[in-house]
């Protein structure tokens, strides 16, 4: 450790991070490969449903866990960000998904994980389509 080195990092969260890497290893990266692939398969198939414009690749073979899907229209765009934030009154949905805009080409970003669930995803699709239904 370098003199200028002020960083300290506890045995705790050495210990905690051990133990998860020996987790993911015990799960292998197929199998969390093909898990996050079939949630974002899932999730698209839920979005091209809702006639949503689906920019992330249908084929499993050329896309990853990113989903980025688009209304059409910004401002459905942002209120499905808000919706799923819960900064709607009364709202709290604690779906986190992000809004990327460059040029005024994007939409709605969504990262599936090993750890999502369907219901994660039918929460996220249900939410969309309520706002886009208004």
């Amino acid at each position: 450790m370098s003199r200028y080195d002020q960083e300290l990092v506890s045995p705790y969260n050495l210990w905690l991070w051990y133990y998860s890497l020996k987790y993911l290893n015990e799960l292998g990266l197929r199998e969390i490969e093909a898990r996050t692939l079939k949630l974002s398969g899932y999730l698209i198939e839920g979005l091209l449903d809702l006639d949503l414009k689906v920019d992330t690749p249908i084929e499993p073979e050329e896309r990853a866990g990113l989903v980025s899907y688009n209304t059409g229209r910004e401002e459905l765009n942002w209120q499905i960000l808000e919706a799923c934030r819960g900064r709607i009154p009364m709202r709290m949905n604690n779906i986190f998904i992000s809004l990327r805009y460059q040029g005024g080409v994007g939409g709605l970003r969504v990262s599936c994980h090993y750890f999502n669930t369907k219901d994660d995803l039918d929460k996220l699709i249900k939410v969309t389509k309520e706002v886009i239904s208004k």
